[in-house]
């Protein structure tokens, strides 16, 4: 099991950080797993333990093109969305979003609401090209919209290193913030708790701990703080920027009583934090009774090893190795679950050798705008290979015609449909794979031969289906068409004659298509389902100026010198003279 860690860039993460601590912990369980991070970021972790698992760039990539599972950190202003593109291995990478709103816009009813439809864009909000591209989306906080796992921060094993059941917990109250500006409320909860300690005769620390902070420069800061913990009764606990605070974890890992604030960090119907040592508040009022419900707790009940079996039971369930085992869990889950999904469809991209020069530009957008395709992508050539991990060159040798190559391979495979392109078709918009996978468990329910993803021709007959699909009728010229559809592969075997081009392909085969059963479907031209350049990038050998066009605005170099370039003057008359005689004929 190999498990790839994307880090931020020059930047720490408390997530990350859980992740990390977890591997380190799971490791140790299973001499199977095997992970590495990404180098170039910050952590608190020593260097002979962390250095042996970071790679840089060059080897990270080998590693993660190569692992089970690629984790992407998200952190703000620092997520290296580059280097997940560069492994471009979406159908297996995983988001873990441990972002927050921060200050107080978590109180923000509006900002929830644009949180809740998707459309904040700011840090906290879902990253929804994430949530779409990756195949598994952990998020450390609400909302959890469909297809998020909660995933909250964890006890880290340096939490509990002070931690001695036969050590005397001689301090009733540890409260302390890293910081005290978000939300007011902290301010108000640490002086309600120094007067009634005062008033009461309990004992408390709330004075942060000298230099405490996360910076690897102030280390003794947080040893000290973890020790005071260790030492303490009660904990207290009240969200910053978040509700997710490591307070609250740190609290848990040292078996301490806990005061916190209403727990948000789950599902409503979530049972994962029902501990009878867990003492809820909704506000200050809340707060005070609370507190004097625990105060009245240690001076008559409180006894240390009666809450030693809970202690042991939360370090089980909510350890960073606990956590880590999980998301190990969902993400393989997904990607055998996307892998089977995979194995219905197979990208067919039909080339030759002397169009190589396409295949740079054709795949750069393939993948620019479809990164968490689930189907494995061929490419049909004669004897030119395409490097790159996530596409197969199918070689075919000597040419012997478009239809005989394309026989020749589809005979060859299993999968019962496949998507057809040809590599002058230039994506130039996302493409949506629910939607993909939909069709296609539409196609599979209802006899549906192809479905043709783009309206060329625009089809005009309508059809009841939950796609805005049209049908082309039997007896319609270009029925059978070679824009890029998904194809049942025996339909599409069905219609292939040996030595035909593609051109004869669409007409003839658009006549053998009637005597064959199945409903032909077309997306309209203003709906298209597969959005590529209108509607091929090369013509008669030269490149058509709008794709040139394209690819100067994607940053794509090419030099249309070796093809040539068709006049714009050519093609509009020519397009003029197209409308003129579908005019003519239909009068």
């Amino acid at each position: 099991m190999k498990v790839a860690l994307i880090s931020p860039k020059q930047k720490d993460d408390y997530l990350l950080n859980d992740c990390i601590d977890g591997l380190f912990v799971l490791s140790q369980k299973r001499p199977d797993l095997i992970f590495r991070i990404s180098a170039d970021f910050i952590h608190p972790f020593p260097a002979e333990k962390i250095n042996p698992v970071q790679l840089q760039e060059g080897d990270f990539v080998d590693f993660a093109r190569q692992a089970d599972m690629i984790v992407l950190v998200q952190r703000k202003g620092a997520t290296n969305f580059e280097l997940a593109e560069k492994i471009g291995m979406w159908h297996k990478t995983v988001f873990l979003d441990g972002s927050e709103l921060g200050k107080d816009r978590r109180f923000d009813y509006a900002i929830q609401d644009a949180v809740l439809k998707g459309d904040y864009r700011e840090n906290g909000g879902v990253d929804m090209q994430m949530l779409q591209s990756c195949v598994a989306y952990f998020r450390r906080e609400k909302p959890y919209l469909p297809g998020i796992t909660p995933f909250p921060y964890s006890i880290q094993s340096s939490y509990v290193k002070y931690v001695d059941q036969h050590k005397q917990k001689d301090i009733d109250f540890v409260c302390i913030f890293g910081q005290d500006q978000f939300p007011s409320m902290r301010r108000f909860v640490v002086k309600m708790l120094e007067q009634y300690c005062k008033e009461n005769g309990f004992t408390f620390r709330t004075q942060k701990t000298s230099g405490f902070d996360f910076s690897l420069e102030r280390k003794a800061g947080r040893d000290e703080f973890y020790e005071i913990l260790s030492r303490a009764k009660v904990g207290i606990s009240i969200g910053g920027g978040g509700f997710d605070t490591v307070r609250f974890w740190e609290t848990l890992a040292n078996n301490c009583l806990l005061i916190t604030e209403r727990i948000d960090i789950f599902k409503p119907e979530s049972k994962e934090l029902d501990y009878q040592r867990v003492y809820e508040c909704n506000n200050l009022y809340d707060f005070k009774s609370q507190l004097e419900r625990v105060g009245a707790f240690l001076k008559s009940g409180y006894d240390q090893s009666v809450l030693e079996s809970e202690y042991l039971k939360i370090l089980d369930q909510h350890s960073s190795c606990a956590r880590v085992e999980k998301m190990i869990t969902v993400s393989m889950e997904a990607i055998q679950k996307r892998q089977v999904q995979g194995k219905k469809c197979v990208v067919v991209v039909s080339s030759c050798d002397k169009y190589a020069d396409l295949w740079e530009p054709f795949f750069t957008l393939f993948f620019r705008y479809w990164p968490d395709c689930p189907f494995p992508v061929h490419l049909i050539s004669n004897t030119k290979v395409y490097n790159d991990p996530r596409v197969k060159t199918v070689l075919v040798g000597d040419d012997k015609g478009w239809a005989t190559n394309i026989k020749t391979i589809l005979s060859q495979y299993t999968e019962e449909y496949v998507l057809y392109l040809q590599e002058d078709y230039l994506l130039q918009s996302k493409v949506d794979t629910k939607k993909i996978e939909s069709v296609l468990s539409y196609m599979a329910s209802n006899d549906i031969a192809v479905t043709r993803l783009i309206g060329l021709p625009d089809p005009t007959h309508p059809h009841n289906n939950p796609f805005g699909l049209y049908e082309v009728k039997k007896g319609e010229p270009y029925r059978v068409s070679l824009q890029g559809s998904l194809w049942k592969r025996d339909i599409f075997l069905g219609l292939l004659k040996d030595g035909e081009s593609g051109w004869e392909m669409e007409r003839e085969g658009s006549v053998r298509s009637t005597f064959l059963n199945g409903t032909f479907l077309s997306a309209r031209k203003a709906f298209p389902v597969v959005d590529y350049y209108y509607y091929t990038a090369i013509k008669k050998g030269k490149w058509m100026p709008g794709a040139l066009r394209l690819l100067r605005r994607e940053k794509i170099q090419v030099d249309p010198s070796q093809r040539g370039v068709h006049s714009r003057v050519k093609i509009f008359f020519g397009r003029v003279k197209n409308t003129l005689s579908r005019f003519r004929s239909r009068s």
